[in-house]
């Protein structure tokens, strides 16, 4: 058997009548299906007794109710088929929905992994109770155009906080069963937002979530889904601090648990969600009685903190845990090489001696502590603490590096591209650079005793999105293995060539077994995914003035302003 249909159902045979007459329908016959009632249901199990289908089917029953996530589990557990493919059961599939979940997965690569989303397509099956319903119902419709995975997401915009926020899998959504029993199934924990825990368990897993457009279910909803949102909004606050306390979780899907007590209406809502509730309901008598779109957005984001909120208090947790929990905001700067720029365009990349050795005497004089790369990682807040890294490992990095450790104790992390070591930078010839000699391995041996550490850059700093999967491979795993013999320690981290990075050169580093890499998108990091950690890039042009902003926000004002004045000015 080739393919396991899985739907959990529990109280709805009449759905579930149909939903199996539908699926007669099929035009792929390879598949059975797996009906996990999760609970008593007289009613379910007079379905399962009359029932006569074309296809092989298998009943099981839960004795009480575990939920969505602990049902899909039984289901795929005792699934006999290459693929899972999980429904619900108030779904109507198309007939050749099977045949095109069956045709995505036969067109992908076989590496990195890949699942896929179908489309759903809501019908609604109930009159609106109200405006607020209304207006919530289509909220919900689009959202769901927008978490669609979009294949061919370019660059950066497919990894990092947005793109592991908007993470799931869960209905209409199918996977091989060898993958899905490796990633350990779905949390029975989570009596919600299970579909958004597994999606993000995936995405830092290495999968591409790909998306099946013709691969079409029709979804016959009959909520009021301004009650229904609220209550999963509530339900979220109590799993997020599962995620977080329970799971040891630090994902951007859970990072609005770091804004407790902060400014704004999200720190009121945090510290007073009664406030925000009663300032919701008010909102919500506007959007019913005007039908103010407007009142509507005020309801929907007043109600969602409150609800949130309400739902994390009533775990108990404490302010102070929120906080530990958050940690600060930690900077990693992004060096290149440390001389006196030549000309306008290697001062956007270059920093001079003097400039450097000025940052690092404001650092020391203002408290921040240099961490190690080795150390960054670790779990544990710690306030006014960053870490230095250097792109490219020009030759002066190891008379100024030197220097620095000496004097004001940083901990360096120096990207290696590894076939060209005591070479030149070919490759800033491209870019309209000068020629430079990089550190060679006697130069790089020195400067690992007095503690500076080294990660990769690749082998030959192409762009990795462009090179074909074994090309890919070989710069990602063929530079670590040529490091690590080389210094003889492990090569832990690795940082993206002009910051090129997309979900397939992610899986590359994760499965060559790194434990971090840099990207070259600006900002701090609290709870970033390990593999695409934020930098502050530092060259000739930053003053003080622009180097303690960057590192107090996390921001660049003053380029951000020049940008904004040159294209006012039509530049």
């Amino acid at each position: 058997m080739k393919w396991s249909i899985v739907i959990p159902t529990w109280q709805r045979a009449d759905m579930l009548r149909e939903h199996l007459r539908a699926l007669e329908s099929q035009s792929s016959r390879d598949f059975e299906v797996v009906i996990v009632c999760d609970g008593e249901d007289a009613a379910t199990r007079v379905v399962a007794e009359s029932s006569q289908t074309n296809f092989p089917i298998q009943w099981l029953f839960h004795r009480e109710n575990q939920g969505l996530a602990a049902a899909r589990n039984t289901g795929a557990s005792a699934a006999s088929g290459e693929f899972l493919l999980f429904l619900d059961d108030d779904v109507t599939p198309d007939p050749n929905l099977l045949t095109e979940h069956d045709a995505a997965h036969a067109s992908g690569e076989e590496w990195p992994p890949s699942v896929f989303c179908g489309r759903i397509v809501e019908e609604r099956q109930a009159p609106f109770r109200s405006k607020t319903d209304e207006f919530m119902q289509k909220a919900w419709e689009r959202s769901l155009a927008e978490a669609l995975p979009l294949d061919g997401n370019p660059g950066l915009s497919s990894i990092g906080p947005e793109a592991e926020k908007s993470a799931w899998f869960g209905l209409n959504c199918s996977i091989r069963k060898s993958l899905f029993d490796r990633l350990g199934g779905f949390d029975p924990m989570m009596r919600s937002d299970e579909e958004m825990e597994f999606g993000q368990r995936l995405y830092r897993s290495g999968f591409l979530t790909r998306y099946a457009p013709k691969a079409i279910v029709r979804h016959r909803g009959s909520k009021d889904m301004s009650d229904y949102y609220p209550r999963c909004w509530r339900l979220s606050g109590r799993l997020d601090v599962h995620r977080a306390l329970e799971r040891g979780e630090r994902s951007a899907q859970i990072s609005q648990l770091g804004d407790a007590g902060r400014a704004g209406l999200t720190g009121i809502a945090s510290k007073n969600p009664e406030l925000v509730m009663a300032l919701a309901s008010a909102a919500e008598q506007i959007t019913n009685l005007t039908g103010s779109h407007a009142a509507f957005a005020a309801w929907a984001r007043l109600r969602h903190l409150g609800e949130y909120w309400s739902g994390v208090r009533e775990t108990g947790v404490s302010p102070k845990q929120l906080a530990e929990l958050a940690g600060p905001g930690r900077p990693i700067l992004m060096y290149h090489s440390i001389s006196v720029p030549q000309n306008a365009r290697e001062a956007t990349y270059y920093i001079s001696p003097s400039r450097f050795r000025r940052q690092l005497a404001w650092l020391q004089l203002h408290g921040y502590t240099h961490v190690a790369a080795s150390d960054w990682l670790k779990k544990g807040p710690r306030k006014k603490s960053l870490l230095l890294t250097f792109d490219d490992a020009y030759e002066d990095l190891h008379r100024e590096l030197l220097r620095a450790v000496e004097e004001f104790k940083v901990k360096p992390l120096v990207f290696v591209v590894a076939d060209r070591i005591g070479g030149a930078n070919d490759w800033d010839a491209r870019e309209g650079l000068r020629e430079r000699s990089l550190l060679s391995l006697d130069q790089m041996r020195e400067m690992q005793r007095v503690g500076v550490q080294f990660g990769s850059h690749s082998l030959t700093h192409p762009l990795l999105t462009k090179l074909s999967t074994p090309e890919l491979l070989r710069e990602v795993r063929d530079s670590k293995s040529k490091l690590e013999d080389a210094l003889g320690t492990p090569i832990e981290w690795f940082a993206y060539p002009y910051g090129d990075v997309d979900r397939r050169v992610r899986a590359a580093v994760l499965e060559a077994g790194y434990k971090a890499a840099v990207t070259t998108d600006a900002g701090m990091n609290r709870w970033q995914d390990p593999l695409a950690l934020q930098r502050l890039e530092i060259d000739e042009r930053d003053w003080l003035m622009d180097f303690a902003l960057k590192l107090s926000t996390g921001r660049n004002f003053r380029r951000s302003a020049m940008m904004r004045l040159g294209r006012s000015n039509g530049g």
